[in-house]
Order: C-alpha cells, then structure tokens, then sequence
C-alpha cells in the first residue's frame, strides 16, 4: 500500500513504537520513582512488594495505585474515538499516534516543571507519570484497535515466548518445508524487530537518563513525529498499510 512518505519496510512501524515504549517504561521506572507506564503488571506487583515489607522501597506508592485507573480510562477513551471513527470510514491509525506523541510530550513539560524530583507523590510529578500512562495506554489500545495485525509492542513477554517456540520448530525444520517450520519462520522475521527495538530502546534510554535526565524523554517524542509520516492516512479502518 503507498503512504505519503513512500514505501517503507513493514517492521519500521512495530520496531519504531516497540522502541518507543521501551524508552518510556524505562524513564518511567527511573525517574519516576519506579513506575511502569507502558504495562500496569509491574506497578501491582510494586504495590504487593510494598505491601508486603511495609515499605515502598522506589516510592511513588500513589503514583503507581493512579496507574492502574489512569491507563484504563485512557484505553476506553481511545476505544470511543476509534469505534466512531470506524463507523465513519475513517482511519485512526495517524491519530494514535499523533495522540501519544502529545501525551508523552505533556509528561515531559511536567517532569521538566517537577525537577528537581525529590518527592514522588509531588503534584507535578504525578500529574508527568499521569500523562505518560495515558500515552502508553493509547499505545496499547491501538495495538488492539489500529494496529492489529502488529505483534505487541509494549510488552514483550507474548513475543519471546513465541518467537522462542519457533525457533525450537525452526530448529527441527531448518529448511522450512512443513506449513509449521514455514508459519514459524514468517513469525519470527516478524517478531524479531520489535523485540530487538524493545531491547535496544530500554538499554539506550537507561544511559540517556543519566546523561540528560528527563529531558532524554524528546528522544521518543521524535520517533513518533517521525512516525507520522509513515503510518497510513486514509486507509481503511483496522486495517494497516
């Protein structure tokens, strides 16, 4: 399918957002005090853990019980928007990402009014982890509403437990010749991008952070500018260039 900005390999996309919530998963756990935006799994056990040795060794316990609520208003909110655009015969797949592109950005101007953050449940603090909930719950939600033929891209457990499964039938079918060893090796040229980007996102953003901060946050905020310009404007809804 053409796009405005030309053919594009189809891993760019999966691999750019994968890269994408790599970074703010990171930045979030380290610079706000251990919160998980892109998946709300870590912050419950987080929550446990501090329940447990009655202390909240990262902080931020506030932050991370608003996680949960945040992310899911956030889901249904995009999930309104995309059914009415369906309905329209409009493609969303543009808007998600423009979406997710302001709501990191909010996040960053508010870290960036929090500093220095020393208090995890300072107002500006919760109100940057706030926004980068948001923008990975829109992230997720377009993972099951736009973007659906896209592996995930904001967890990465699913994709190598399969991609570790089709290996294993790769490994008794080097040559592809059964309909297993072939669907095993189109899921794994398709999943190995995004589980690389995810690797490489969190490893980069990790030593970004402690170069520049929070202002290490623009870095994904230009992926998904970038990003823009290549996911499809007027395609037909759900279905992805």
């Amino acid at each position: 399918m053409s796009r405005d900005a030309g053919p594009v390999p189809a891993w760019i996309e999966p691999a750019a957002l994968s890269f994408v919530a790599a970074w703010a998963d990171t930045v979030g756990f380290v610079a706000l005090f251990g919160l998980f935006t892109a998946h709300v799994t870590g912050n419950f056990v987080i929550i446990g853990a501090a329940l447990a040795s009655a202390t909240d060794s990262h902080g931020g316990i506030l932050a991370k019980v608003l996680a949960l609520p945040v992310f899911a208003l956030a889901v249904c909110a995009m999930t309104v928007v995309v059914r009415r655009r369906d309905r329209a015969g409009r493609s969303s797949a543009r808007l998600v990402v423009i979406v997710e592109a302001t709501m990191l950005t909010a996040s960053f101007a508010s870290g960036w009014i929090a500093l220095p953050t020393t208090d995890a449940d300072a107002p500006w603090v919760l109100v940057a982890s706030a926004f980068a909930v948001i923008a990975m719950g829109v992230q997720n939600a377009a993972g099951r509403l736009v973007f659906t033929r896209f592996s995930p891209t904001t967890v990465m457990t699913v994709n190598v437990a399969q991609i570790s499964v089709d290996l294993v039938d790769l490994a008794s079918d080097p040559r592809a010749k059964t309909k297993v060893g072939r669907d095993a090796r189109d899921r794994a040229v398709r999943l190995a991008p995004p589980i690389a980007a995810f690797l490489v996102g969190a490893i980069v953003a990790a030593l970004t952070y402690r170069a520049f901060g929070y202002a290490c946050l623009i870095v994904p905020i230009v992926v998904l500018v970038a990003l823009v310009r290549i996911v499809p404007a007027a395609d037909r809804p759900g279905v992805n260039a």
